[in-house]
């Protein structure tokens, strides 16, 4: 359910203006560049007058502030002015405007754990006030990263650092984090779906994992549009500037709860990729032996996190965060003869980069061949892509143990490497 856009009380703005949004869906909007008062000022604009009112206009504590500077707004209403470069401490640094003085007074301010920043970082507030620092690109994990610096700590150390299973993103992509520390990605244009996108990272796994990712009803917009979470999980659309009315104009609607079906792509999802999957099943005798094997069906792994990345067409993958296997097959006992083991993976590395090996273990689990994993040439290299890797081998007449394999994929972790299916098929199928 949605609420239609509202004209409000403030007038357009520019990109010196900020916004942050309450708990109770006020509009926070931050004049940054002095106004008349030589103060970056605070308008908030009243949810309750349906945007019509302001509930506080003050100057601020705060000096006027560039893009140097963001902002976040605490559950009691606190402002956090987050001073990402050119700080005395050499880090980020934290400067709290209380809500109580109508931000004329600061109740902290302090260097943190985490260096000078630029604009790859956006920054949240989780509710224990623990500091959220989204690396959205330039990462070592070559996806988006969460950095947790604790409110325990006095901002002084980490609690969470983590790559997450939403690739790196750019300044199409907006951050909020709701009551349960879930993380919403909202992507606002270069959709597939042409609106406004949420995806949702859960908590519970650690960000490895989305609980839901739909389509809105909201159109796709520029860097006019911001968006901001309610406690009540509504989501706050403010469009500064090209409103039809002439003024700022809020809309606000309900993000659905339930988990969309592709989001834990079905096994026959992966159909639809640059894959053409085997048939699952080889006649073995008196039974049929599967020989199809998916990160979510059948594989099992020592390390890494099954990752449905929003940009690989709902495919659910398996992503490296250690040295390890990162995917095995079951044990098959096969029909005597030749076969080729298939391993499908994604990266995003250049031609002849080392990513790992495919191991061959025979029935009683010693391994018997492998495999190198060489990342190959792609003709319009951008940002990966996927690629097979093989191994053959030739089963025996023989015994069960004797005819049985297992193929697996241990991943160096020289760079991330998403894995697929593992299949196998006899020789000139």
């Amino acid at each position: 359910m949605s609420v239609p856009r509202q004209q409000t009380a403030l007038q357009q703005t520019s990109p010196a203006f900020r916004f942050c949004i309450a708990g109770n869906a006020d509009v926070v909007a931050l004049a940054t560049d002095g106004g008349a008062t030589n103060s970056t000022e605070v308008h908030i604009l009243s949810a309750q007058d349906q945007y019509r009112s302001f509930v506080e206009q003050t100057a601020s504590a705060l000096h006027p502030t560039g893009d140097d500077f963001d902002f976040v707004l605490s559950p009691q209403r606190h402002l956090y002015a987050i001073k990402k470069s050119g700080t005395g401490s050499k880090s980020t640094e934290i400067h709290v405007l209380s809500a109580e003085s109508r931000y004329r007074a600061f109740t902290l301010q302090t260097g943190t754990c985490l260096q000078e920043t630029g604009p790859e970082f956006d920054f949240l507030l989780a509710p224990n006030l623990d500091l959220v620092a989204i690396k959205k690109r330039l990462t070592g994990s070559d996806s988006t990263e969460v950095h947790v610096i604790s409110e325990a700590s006095g901002y002084q150390a980490f609690s969470q650092q983590t790559g997450t299973a939403l690739h790196e993103t750019d300044d199409t992509f907006e951050f909020a984090m709701d009551g349960d520390r879930n993380l919403l990605a909202i992507q606002k244009r270069d959709t597939a779906s042409g609106k406004t996108e949420i995806h949702v990272l859960s908590a519970s796994s650690g960000y490895q994992q989305f609980s839901l990712r739909t389509a809105t009803e909201l159109d796709v917009a520029d860097d006019s549009v911001v968006h901001g979470l309610a406690s009540d999980k509504r989501l706050v659309s403010v469009r500064w500037r090209g409103g039809a009315s002439g003024q700022t104009e809020v809309q606000l609607i309900t993000i659905p709860e339930e988990a969309v079906p592709q989001a834990l792509a079905p096994v026959r999802t992966v159909a639809r990729s640059r894959f053409r999957l085997p048939t699952g099943v080889i006649d073995s005798g008196p039974a049929q032996q599967r020989t199809l094997w998916l990160p979510e069906d059948g594989q099992t792994s020592d390390v890494g996190a099954l990752s449905a990345s929003i940009r690989r067409e709902w495919i659910t993958l398996r992503v490296g965060n250690q040295q390890g296997v990162l995917g095995r097959s079951d044990a098959a006992t096969l029909p005597a003869g030749a076969y080729r083991a298939v391993v499908q993976i994604f990266h995003k590395q250049s031609a002849g980069k080392s990513l790992g090996e495919i191991r061959l273990r025979d029935g009683a689990g010693a391994v018997i061949g492998t495999s190198a994993v060489v990342s190959a040439v792609f003709p319009k290299f951008e940002n990966g892509g996927f690629q097979r890797a093989t191994i053959e081998f030739t089963v025996p007449e023989g015994d069960g143990i004797a005819r049985t394999r297992r193929v697996e994929f241990f991943d160096f972790h020289n760079h991330v490497v998403w894995l697929g299916a593992i299949s196998v098929r006899p020789m000139g199928s």
